[in-house]
């Protein structure tokens, strides 16, 4: 569709070159004087509503001088350029220049007829053509190219005419006939030139992706030449960052086919020889920091194959050390000694003291909704600072990933002196705003209706907010959530969470509940990957009605708690992590006021190894520990540790652990557990292009320990076995949240625990 909208682009630039002498000499008279002539009078007719006074401007001459044909034409040119008119004469005799005009109807009414796909509020503000302004031929081809083209940014065909009716003396009417086609999809996606890669594997790299029956929903099947230099971008990206360092995309190729409606994209391709990386050495010329001392910066590693990623994280974490020593001007640059006979790439990064230049200011272009300091608080450099470009890249990437901009750009320019540099920060907002309404059913609850409210920037503030609120038939759950990430100007996310729940006895709950509560928790980030979180909960539960009181007794139970966790992260995308590792420790004291005492602990670990620059497989490992311990009292039942199929997959929720040896086989939880899993995940074939994945998994664990004996004759079973499962998952990242089914096979188990071999499960990963 673009490569037909170029053609009608030139047919229209190509009519009005040809057109333009014709009307020009068609409008304009000669002058009767063969030689010039000295004006003495300017005659105006024809206008309406342009004063002549402003006509007359347009004449290049004053009263007294002599004129001459060209000035004539000159004329002419100028008033036909202002859009004004629709035909104009000039003519010139006996030193009198008359100039007779047609004007241009004014529109009184602008109107699209026939659009569905793109609203006319969208429209009304692509079109020139507006309301009491001036309706001319030229304008109007250029709307209609204008709507033309926002059909081909949706992947849709358009044919567009154009009705101008006169409504009066010198008005009119403009309406926009639109008749929208189908859907111009991208049939296939070819791949040229590669060998390391399969097509399938580059197809998961770019954005673009073929038709396919969720389309209508993703809109990634719209070809433009804006996408296919993204996608470039990142197949060169990817590229280098397995080792083919001079990998180039030779062409992309766009055929559109009008039978069918569709383009067929082919990239050739340019691989190169993939390098592994050679000698590895620091030349530093900074006073106290020789090449010995920044060595344990470097993240390349001889023999391995090369990667730009690699590369940059070296520059970057040189850079920090270099700065935090006193040496902000530095500069690190690798050298790259290539030795084509054997492929490898020897690095050497030479470390300068660099050009003293600084930070004159800082420009923030297209947040039209964040506020600016929003963006300013990133940057670990203000107006004054030593320039630095390596710091000025992580501040880049540390504003992508917010996730509240579509693209962020951070370009430099020359200051107001030779040592100043002005920084201007280009963003693409996004819609952070998001209302859910989901419905589900249990078999405890019944039907379950929740509506949930989610802002990522509230206010364009840059906080955190949610607010939810769920129905069933046994249940009502209310919670907020708000959280700002910077506290006190300083990288020190601070919130609070609210929330009230109600809870009916059903069968499998012998007891009413209410609770309400929140927590206050604030966090400060140590480096780039490290933070620690503190927290203070305090909540309220009161059991009613219960038909098993030695397990759970009527009553009010007041937990008032402080928390502390310590947080490190470097994975490299938290929705499909493919590499990183993530852990996290926790601590809680129970016992500051309230009727509960308790200490829990709990730690959890992710590991994220990708298998081969080849290979599209991803091996990920999790463990999980906690434990709860009673200062002076019991631990509750209730405050237990409770696992089920998410857990350890083949069991059924509150599934396998402690259970009460008697009909009603209550699942009472257990104060010790460790759980641990590992997956192999890969793409599946054919539909891995859908965001469809499968996993092979293995899970193993215990649950075990119940504070005793329970009061009252009630007798529970805890083998403290070992729990166990294989199988395999699939899941598939759908617009509506990450949706997984697993096939779980249990190798080992209690004969008291209930198993699940299939289970859905909607949302989380690790």
């Amino acid at each position: 569709m673009v490569f037909l909208a170029k053609i009608r682009k030139a047919a229209l630039a190509l009519g009005f070159v040809l057109s333009a002498p014709v009307t020009m000499m068609a409008a304009m008279t000669i002058a009767t004087e063969a030689h010039a002539a000295t004006l003495t009078s300017i005659q105006v007719s024809g206008n309406v509503r342009v004063d002549s006074a402003t006509i007359r401007s347009y004449v290049p001459v004053r009263i007294g001088q002599n004129y001459t044909q060209g000035d004539l034409n000159t004329t002419l040119s100028a008033l036909f350029v202002t859009g004004l008119f629709a035909n104009v004469t000039v003519t010139g005799t006996s030193g009198t220049i008359y100039i007779a005009v047609v004007e241009n109807p004014v529109a009184v009414q602008v109107g699209f007829v026939g659009n569905r796909k793109v609203d006319d509020s969208e429209l009304a503000g692509i079109v020139l053509t507006a309301s009491r302004g001036v309706v001319s031929e030229s304008l109007i081809a250029a709307d209609t190219q204008r709507i033309i083209d926002r059909y081909d940014q949706i992947g849709r065909s358009v044919v567009v005419t154009v009705d101008i009716q006169s409504v009066g003396e010198n008005a009119a009417s403009v309406v926009f006939n639109i008749q929208e086609g189908d859907r111009i999809r991208i049939e296939t996606i070819d791949f040229v030139g590669n060998d390391a890669f399969s097509d399938r594997q580059l197809s998961t790299v770019i954005r673009t992706r073929d038709s396919n029956i969720l389309s209508w929903l993703t809109k990634n099947d719209i070809y433009s030449e804006e996408g296919s230099a993204i996608d470039s971008e990142l197949l060169r990206r990817f590229y280098v960052e397995n080792g083919y360092a001079d990998f180039q995309v030779i062409a992309v190729d766009a055929v559109f086919d009008e039978a069918r409606g569709s383009y067929v994209i082919t990239y050739t391709v340019a691989e190169g020889p993939q390098y592994r990386i050679g000698p590895v050495s620091v030349d530093s010329t900074v006073a106290g920091m020789d090449g010995t001392t920044l060595r344990g910066a470097v993240h390349v590693v001889e023999g391995r194959v090369f990667s730009s990623r690699d590369l940059e994280q070296t520059l970057e974490d040189i850079t920090v050390r270099l700065a935090n020593a006193g040496h902000p001007f530095a500069t690190v640059t690798p050298r790259a000694n290539r030795d084509y006979a054997n492929n490898t790439i020897g690095l050497t990064f030479i470390v300068d003291e660099g050009a003293r230049n600084y930070i004159e200011r800082i420009e923030i272009v297209g947040n039209t909704r964040t506020r600016d300091y929003v963006i300013r608080r990133e940057f670990d450099l203000a107006e004054g600072d030593a320039y630095n470009r390596v710091l000025v890249d992580r501040i880049e990437r540390r504003l992508a990933n917010l996730g509240i901009f579509d693209d962020v750009q951070i370009a430099e320019q020359r200051g107001s002196g030779p040592d100043l540099v002005v920084l201007v920060v280009r963003v693409a907002e996004r819609r952070t705003g998001e209302v859910s309404a989901t419905a589900g059913y249990s078999t405890a609850d019944g039907l379950i209706g929740e509506v949930s409210l989610t802002e990522q920037n509230f206010l364009g503030r840059g906080q955190y907010l949610r607010v939810s609120l769920s129905i069933g038939r046994n249940n009502r759950n209310l919670a907020i959530s708000f959280t700002e990430p910077y506290f006190l100007g300083r990288r020190m996310p601070i919130g609070f969470d609210v929330y009230g729940r109600q809870t009916q006895a059903t069968s499998t709950r012998p007891f009413s509940s209410t609770v309400y509560g929140g927590q206050i928790r604030i966090g400060l980030t140590l480096t780039e990957h490290l933070s620690t979180q503190l927290s203070y909960r305090f909540n309220s539960q009161t059991i009613a009605g219960s038909t098993n009181t030695n397990l759970f007794p009527d009553g009010t139970t007041v937990t008032s708690s402080v928390g502390y966790g310590v947080t490190y992260q470097n994975v490299d995308n938290v929705q499909n992590p493919s590499r990183g590792f993530y852990f996290n420790a926790a601590l809680e004291y129970a016992g500051l006021g309230g009727n509960n005492s308790f200490l829990r602990s709990t730690l959890d670990t992710r590991a994220y190894i990708p298998l081969g620059y080849r290979s599209p497989l991803t091996a990920a490992f999790r463990f999980r520990a906690g434990n709860i311990t009673g200062i002076g009292q019991n631990v509750r039942v209730l405050d237990n540790f409770f696992m089920g199929g998410d857990d350890i997959r083949g069991f059924a929720d509150l599934g396998f652990g402690p259970r009460t040896d008697d009909a009603d086989a209550q699942a009472i939880g257990g104060r010790t557990y460790w759980i641990g899993t590992a997956e192999l995940r890969f793409p599946i074939p054919v539909i891995g292009d859908l965001g469809f994945r499968a996993a092979l998994f293995a899970d193993a664990g215990v649950l075990t320990g119940v504070d005793g004996p329970l009061p009252g004759p009630t007798p529970f079973l805890d083998t403290g076995a070992l729990r166990a499962s294989v199988g395999a998952s699939v899941m598939w990242a759908s617009p509506f949240g990450l949706i997984r089914v697993d096939f779980a096979k249990v190798l080992a188990a209690a004969p008291y625990d209930i198993q699940q071999p299939i289970r859905l499960s909607v949302g989380g990963t690790f």
